[in-house]
């Protein structure tokens, strides 16, 4: 049995667990529109840049770093709206593409290598002319949905080789979200946005028990536009959006698979109205959502809205807002848990976001050859372990403080008082082997 040592110095006292922070940011028109994270480290976002077109971001360590890659041509992806990974290989990307160098087509495209290579799978010709999807969503490796503009939406079960049209039972629909429980049941929010008057319309939610062979309308023509939707068991779920050009966001509880939606308003802040954009629960109690807003009288200045409930979405409280004054501001449009310590979102201005438990800094990071990650701060102490260890957790006298057999997986160790901890770790695999100190000054 080999033995990892850790020697960590802790100074601060312990905050809340986790918290969202900005990690990138940049003076451009330019977004991301949609995020997808497997777990703690790993996670991808999709947008536009100027002058290449559809890119994607990809992190392997958490959010420390990401690498900017641009794996599609013009033709298969000039702007790129969604994207979902099954695993660490497997996802999907819904895309514009420009065929003939002037006509935008929707595109589907699949990579089974992590995202480094992309082939499109449906659409993609001029038959795709004007056609526009929202979103993607798997609910197995087999079963998916695609939807979008016009009450379009497609379904396959063979993993994207063959995809069949379902029937909206309106054709006006703009379809946004898409979430399906299982191969059966799921539902579909959606609505517009009135560039005129600045307020949200045609709000829409519809919902399936046949796998969308038939869909049956819960809410249509609503004065408000809905961006996702997220249920937790058949019976309750969420959905978020945006009201007018002075209120907060929104959100629709149901504790009834949708048969009732009662309308919950955001709580307001100081910087401006905002809507809510990305929705999702861990449990029956705990969610999250991400919004973006516009300062009051200050055209082009954003500003982003973290939320949290513990309660089951009855309440919610504001998290964390954010404003970067350089000069317009970031905001995000998606959001996505990888647990209830760890989360993404992306938005305007190529903005990325971090929910985590550790600080925004960190000095001595340590990941040792993808085995084990180490996150030491001033709240405490966050492990991710890829394979089975015994880990323990001492004081500078050699007390032991948490001792837990055969962990795999996520583990934070709040701090409460400042000092020298050790983490010792054992393994039965050689490389996970080495000593190392780590410092948080």
């Amino acid at each position: 049995m080999k033995i990892l040592c850790i020697s960590l110095v802790i100074t601060g006292v312990l905050f809340s667990a986790s918290r969202w922070e900005l990690l990138h940011y940049e003076l451009t028109d330019n977004g991301f529109m949609d995020v997808s994270a497997v777990d703690s480290m790993n996670a991808w976002l999709v947008g536009i840049r100027d002058g290449v077109g559809g890119i994607i971001y990809k992190t392997q360590d958490g959010g420390v770093n990401w690498q900017e890659i641009q794996p599609w041509s013009i033709e298969e992806a000039f702007f790129t709206f969604s994207i979902q990974f099954l695993d660490l290989n497997t996802g999907y990307v819904t895309s514009i593409g420009i065929v003939f160098s002037l006509f935008p087509v929707a595109c589907l495209l699949k990579t089974t290598d992590g995202g480094s290579t992309w082939n499109t799978i449906y659409g993609g010709d001029i038959g795709f002319l004007n056609r526009l999807w929202e979103d993607v969503f798997f609910v197995d490796y087999n079963n998916g949905w695609v939807v979008g503009y016009k009450s379009d939406i497609l379904h396959t079960s063979d993993g994207g080789n063959n995809w069949d049209s379902q029937n909206a039972p309106d054709t006006s629909y703009s379809l946004k979200a898409v979430y399906f429980l299982n191969q059966n049941e799921g539902w579909i929010a959606g609505g517009d946005y009135d560039t005129l008057t600045g307020e949200g319309k045609n709000g829409v939610i519809l919902h399936t028990v046949n796998g969308g062979n038939t869909w049956e309308v819960q809410i249509d023509s609503a004065p408000f536009q809905l961006w996702d939707v997220f249920f937790i068991n058949s019976q309750k779920g969420w959905a978020c959006g945006y009201k007018d050009s002075v209120s907060p966001g929104l959100i629709l509880k149901t504790e009834d698979g949708g048969n009732t939606w009662n309308l919950i308003m955001a709580p307001e802040v100081s910087l401006g109205p905002y809507g809510i954009y990305g929705i999702e629960f861990i449990d029956e109690f705990t969610g999250f959502a991400a919004g973006a807003g516009s300062r009051w009288n200050t055209s082009g200045s954003y500003f982003a809205v973290f939320l949290k409930t513990n309660d089951g979405g009855n309440t919610w409280d504001v998290d964390t807002v954010i404003y970067e004054n350089a000069p317009w501001g970031a905001s995000p449009v998606c959001l996505d848990m990888a647990s209830r310590n760890w989360g993404f979102a992306g938005g305007t201005r190529l903005s990325v976001f971090r929910y985590a438990p550790y600080t925004a800094i960190h000095e001595n990071n340590f990941t040792y050859k993808n085995c084990v990650k180490v996150f030491p701060s001033r709240d405490g102490i966050y492990l991710d372990s890829r394979e089975p260890v015994s880990l323990k957790i001492l004081d500078i006298s050699g007390r032991v403080l948490y001792k837990r057999e055969f962990f795999k997986g996520e583990f934070f160790y709040p701090v409460k008082k400042q000092g020298i901890y050790y983490v010792l770790f054992k393994s039965g695999k050689k490389r996970c082997v080495e000593k190392i100190p780590l410092i948080i000054r």
